[in-house]
């Protein structure tokens, strides 16, 4: 969702491709609406912005002015995105969770677990199938509905948004992609 900070040629000529496609919708519509000033200098915008695939670093001024825009637009989606997971998890917790809230001054939210057998050790939740059938998604819902917490299902869409409206402190490779020799 977010652009690198520091493109290379390769992003400014695709920001400029996408730019000068959206300004050529635009002016479409607006000439299909007869308003035709409007149609006009969008055009013009659409040739000013394909300037930038032909020359590159022309396109890098409205790159950086677009990238911005989309770092504040990614700033709005992450926060309501989070306020959402936030009053689902609200909302839950008051009306269908059975969430000890308060504890009296002297219990302990403390369980003994009890002995299994030795042999259990290896895989103490084994599971039907051959390891990781199914993926996480689908563990993560029979979890959900097993433990009568489908309203955890709702969360999903909000992480997965708020995943991709993070950016990343710099834009190189992560630390855990590595090559093994």
């Amino acid at each position: 969702m977010l652009l690198p900070r520091e493109p290379t040629s390769d992003w400014l000529r695709a920001t400029s491709i996408a730019l000068a496609l959206a300004a050529l919708v635009a002016a479409a519509l607006c000439a299909l609406l007869g308003v035709g000033v409007a149609a006009f200098a969008l055009v013009a915008t659409a040739v000013w912005f394909a300037l930038g695939i032909v020359v590159p670093r022309a396109a890098l001024p409205t790159y950086h002015v677009y990238a911005k825009m989309l770092r504040g637009i990614a700033r709005v989606v992450r926060t309501v995105a989070q306020l959402s997971c936030f009053s689902v998890v609200a909302a839950a917790g008051i009306t269908t969770t059975s969430m000890v809230k308060e504890r009296g001054a002297r219990q302990s939210g403390w369980t003994g677990k009890e002995s299994i057998a030795t042999d259990s050790y290896a895989n103490p939740f084994p599971k039907p199938g051959p390891p990781g059938a199914g993926g996480w998604a689908r563990g993560y819902a029979r979890w959900a509905r097993a433990t009568d917490s489908d309203w955890a299902l709702g969360l999903v869409p909000f992480l997965a948004l708020m995943r991709s409206a993070q950016e990343t402190q710099d834009h190189t490779l992560r630390g855990e992609i590595y090559a093994l020799y």
